[in-house]
Formats: C-alpha cells, sequence, structure tokens
C-alpha cells in the first residue's frame, strides 16, 4: 500500500499486477498475455512468473518486483503524488494533537474515595463529549489495571497469597505485578487458566493466558465472548461450579488437549490481539477519519 492508501496486488492467476485506488481497480502491469514469461518493456506488454509478490519501497516511489519464478527482482516506478501524499489533517512528522480528559483527582493521591473519584471522573468526560462532540475526531477509551500506589490493590494481592495458605494450591502470583517477570513464567507450570468473572469488560487476563500457551476456562458472557474460542482456545462455561468442573475435567484428563488448545490459543492471539495487529487497526481508523476529513 503506497502513502495515499492504494493498494497494490500481485495477481498471479492473471500475470498481472492490480492497483485497487479511488478510482477502482486498474492494471498498472502485465495481463495482457495469459502465458508466463519475462518481458520488460511498456507495461502493458511486460510478462511475468506465476509465483512473484509486491513490496512498495517508498524512498524510490516505486514496487519491488520479486520474481521467484524468474530469480530476478524487478522495478515498477509509480506516480510520484501517490508517494508524496499527506492527509491535510495530519502533520508532516506524522502527529496530531492529542488532549486527554479526566486526568484529574488521581486515584493513587484519594485511595480512600477512588471509586467516587473515577465516577466524577466518566461524568466528566460524559459531558464533554456530550457538548464537545463536533470538535473530536478520534475518541479513545482507556483504563488501568493493578496500580502498586493503589493501597486496596496492595492489600488485596496479599489476601491472594495469604488465601492460598494451607491449602494445595501452588503458588502461581509474581511477587510483584508490574511486568518485571514475563508473564509466561507465572502462567508455565499451569495446564489451564480459570477466569470467573461474570459479566466481564472485556478482560486482559484471557488474552495474557493464551499468549503463555494456555487455554482459558471462562464464564460465557461479557469480554471472554470476544477473546476466547469456545472449544479451540478454551472453553465458555454457565457461570456454574458444575460447568467449570465438567470443563477443567476435559483437561485434566486429556492433557495433550490442553497442548493443543494451548498453541491454537496462543496463535489466535497473536493474529487477533497482538500491539502490531492493534497498531494496524487503529492506524487504519485514524487514517480514514483524516481522509473524511480531507473529504
Amino acid at each position: 500500500m503506497d502513502d495515499r492508501g492504494n493498494v497494490y496486488v500481485a495477481d498471479t492467476l492473471n500475470l498481472a499486477i492490480r492497483k485497487i485506488g479511488e478510482a477502482g481497480v486498474t492494471t498498472i502491469a502485465g495481463g495482457k498475455s495469459n502465458v508466463a514469461g519475462y518481458r520488460d518493456g511498456p507495461s502493458e506488454h511486460a510478462m511475468f512468473s506465476n509465483d512473484f509478490d509486491l513490496v512498495y519501497v517508498q524512498p524510490t516511489c516505486s514496487l519491488l518486483v520479486v520474481d521467484r519464478g524468474n530469480a530476478a527482482l524487478r522495478q515498477i516506478s509509480l506516480n510520484q503524488e501517490d508517494c508524496d501524499y499527506q492527509y491535510s489533517s495530519i502533520s508532516a512528522t506524522g502527529t496530531f494533537p492529542v488532549t486527554v480528559y479526566g486526568a484529574f483527582l488521581p486515584r493513587h493521591i484519594f485511595y480512600r474515595l477512588h471509586a467516587v473519584c473515577a465516577y466524577l471522573r466518566c461524568i466528566f468526560v460524559a459531558l464533554c463529549l456530550l457538548f464537545m462532540w463536533p470538535s473530536f475526531d478520534v475518541i479513545l477509551a482507556d483504563q488501568v489495571g493493578f496500580d502498586n500506589r493503589l493501597k486496596e490493590n496492595v492489600e488485596y494481592l496479599e489476601e491472594l497469597k495469604l488465601s492460598r495458605k494451607g491449602r494445595s494450591i501452588s503458588s502461581g502470583l509474581p511477587s510483584s505485578l508490574p511486568a518485571q517477570r514475563p508473564k509466561e513464567m507465572c502462567f508455565s507450570p499451569k495446564l489451564c487458566v480459570l477466569y470467573t468473572p461474570k459479566d466481564e469488560h472485556f478482560g486482559i487476563v484471557p488474552l495474557e493466558a493464551m499468549a503463555a500457551y494456555k487455554p482459558v476456562i471462562a464464564c460465557n458472557s461479557g469480554g471472554p465472548v470476544e477473546t476466547i474460542k469456545n472449544g479451540v482456545t478454551g472453553f465458555l462455561c454457565d457461570p456454574t461450579p458444575q460447568e467449570f468442573s465438567l470443563a477443567m475435567a476435559k483437561l485434566i484428563q486429556d492433557p495433550q488437549l490442553a497442548e493443543k488448545m494451548g498453541g491454537q490459543a496462543r496463535q489466535h492471539a497473536t493474529n487477533s490481539f497482538s500491539t502490531k495487529i492493534f497498531g494496524q487497526r487503529l492506524n487504519r481508523f485514524l487514517v480514514d477519519v483524516a481522509r473524511g476529513k480531507r473529504d
């Protein structure tokens, strides 16, 4: 894809290179002959093998054709305006102004009233959206998890550590929740991960578990419905002890199933929720917004 958003496709079936842009689909090279071969020259008379890929090279404003069938690297010059294109709403450095709303009343200072502070921030942000929405291009909503500055979080972590004493529960809790040690180390001895909240929000724990090659057993509601593939990367259950026990028994009785589902969980987390994939999706949304403003 070039800087203007045009997409270039290696049509190996028809031995052609297509361009998908605002004007539709056009052929920029090859396609006139249905016989594979090697020929440079005018674009319509160019010939390729039936095994080639494309790479967009911005500095030279060109497509690099990796023609494996002909054991050759070939170059096609593009329109300079497509390579130099910049959306008017985005500066040349690729940055744009960001305003943060609701960053007042930090909860680690007002920890005894942190819930009240959270509600006040939500009300403030809602009012900002209600009265100022025409001035917004993109709205990003964020949340925070464990905060070692918040006394309640620290106390609850200590309660979890104490609660396992005297029980046949191995230590799966890290000494410190911030990412100082890989989460894979926390999950590695485990057969699976149980995620018990009902009607939970998106939830990061199932994704962390799947990224660590562990299937997840969770309630059939809320965020896990979106992140977990039932029967593939884990099990989605009704929130009852019986349902969770049945799912746990399947993995205990068949460790190979747990290992297989763990591999599929890792692949699912990487392909659907990795930082790279999230960044690509976010970038696409931002570009669409910028293009809409330009139009």
